[in-house]
């Protein structure tokens, strides 16, 4: 076999234990961790077949980066987490040492994924608004999540589609999910396929903005506006992104205003009462942090409090699940009652590192990225695979800079 056919490999076995990472529906017939474990093998596997054909990479970055991976993985170790440690960080290890091509080939095989679950979110999504959807077959399925299960939500299936079902619900639009739990978790995959392909110089994909759209997720919205202006100061082009966000924004408002008063009710439902005018009250209240931070409740803030004036180990954190579905505490207090601040400040460099890049826009965009989830959903960063499709986003875009320059090269000659 050749060295691209090892790579062709490996790259499926990297997709493979990403997708197990972010917890598709496909995996809840299963353990969770004999999938993780598996997706672990295979990564082990496939660095041990890059190793014959010398596609590792073994520089200063990335030898830093996979030092402040074993940090992590240290502390994991004195919390007793065995299993965590070898199913969340361990893979990560062997994966900074792939060759930009292959991390390149994984986001070119994730970015099909997500194209096609954009297509159906957003064929599933507009079958309910025409309220259609009930006539295609469908199965249900219990909410991985006990905060869902409080409120009376669980899972219905279509085919490979999941979507989100309120017993106590005020409108019939269903929100687009994917392959994923909930939408927002769904978005964040969404939103930073198009940051990088916008790194990328590529044409703006139709299906994911429109499939983003309707998650009715502000994380989204955030990531294509953060994508925008990345893009237009890296190439210059300020007037195509004013132009972009006005025709954008009559399109939508033409929409709008085409549909039923009562799909406009429950659109404006959708994208501002249950969202966005909580972010504005809580912003007005507390502040731009406290605004992105708003996914936790009163007794998210008492866990919190009462952890840090209590003889808990503030350093070192407490293992607390917050398995009742009444405590809501998303934002990075989370992550120090978890890990304490010790925990929490190795995370932050884990971040700092894994942003790394002589070009400096490209680092405060993926960072950006990284701390839209640490202050709401940082129980993302529990696991390697926020950092893994950062750093992945990174080697990609490095990877097509060095060909398009291979390819400028050839045409002079």
């Amino acid at each position: 076999m050749r060295r691209n056919d090892f790579e062709r490999i490996a790259s499926w076995c990297g997709l493979i234990w990403f997708f197990i990472s972010i917890n598709p529906f496909f995996i809840w017939f299963f353990p969770r961790s004999y999938c993780m474990v598996f997706g672990t093998l295979l990564v082990m596997g496939a660095t041990f077949l890059l190793d014959r054909v010398d596609s590792l990479v073994l520089n200063k970055s990335r030898l830093l980066l996979v030092g402040m991976i074993v940090l992590v993985s240290i502390f994991t170790l004195l919390k007793g987490e065995y299993v965590s440690l070898f199913i969340k960080y361990v893979p990560f290890i062997f994966i900074v040492l792939w060759r930009n091509q292959v991390l390149y080939n994984i986001y070119e095989l994730f970015r099909k994924w997500m194209i096609f679950f954009a297509i159906g979110g957003l064929c599933i999504s507009l079958l309910s608004i025409v309220n259609v959807l009930h006539y295609l077959p469908s199965f249900d399925m219990p909410s991985q999540s006990s905060i869902q299960e409080m409120h009376g939500i669980f899972n219905r299936i279509y085919g490979c589609f999941v979507t989100n079902v309120e017993i106590k619900t005020t409108t019939d639009i269903v929100r687009a999910c994917g392959p994923l739990q909930e939408p927002g978790h769904f978005a964040i995959f969404l939103g930073i396929v198009y940051y990088i392909d916008m790194l990328l110089q590529r044409k703006r994909n139709m299906w994911i903005i429109f499939c983003g759209i309707m998650t009715f997720s502000f994380n989204f919205l955030f990531m294509v506006l953060l994508a925008e202006c990345c893009h237009a100061i890296m190439n210059g082009t300020y007037i195509k992104l004013l132009k972009f966000g006005f025709v954008g924004t009559i399109i939508l408002s033409i929409v709008f205003f085409l549909l039923p008063s009562k799909i406009q009710e429950q659109v404006l439902y959708m994208a501002y009462e249950r969202n966005l005018e909580t972010v504005v009250e809580t912003g007005m209240q507390k502040g731009l942090v406290g605004a992105l931070a708003e996914r936790t409740n009163d007794a998210g803030e008492i866990a919190y409090s009462h952890f840090f004036n209590s003889n808990s180990n503030v350093w070192f954190g407490i293992e607390e699940t917050f398995d009742d579905g009444k405590t809501v505490l998303s934002d990075y207090r989370g992550i120090i009652i978890n890990k304490g601040y010790i925990g929490f400040l190795l995370i932050v460099f884990l971040m700092l590192i894994s942003v790394r890049s002589k070009i400096w826009i490209l680092s405060i965009g993926f960072f950006m990225i990284e701390l839209l989830v640490l202050l709401h959903r940082s129980w993302m960063l529990n696991h390697s695979y926020i950092f893994f499709i950062v750093f992945c986003g990174i080697a990609t875009f490095y990877h097509y800079e060095t060909q398009k320059l291979k390819y400028e090269v050839c045409d002079r000659k």
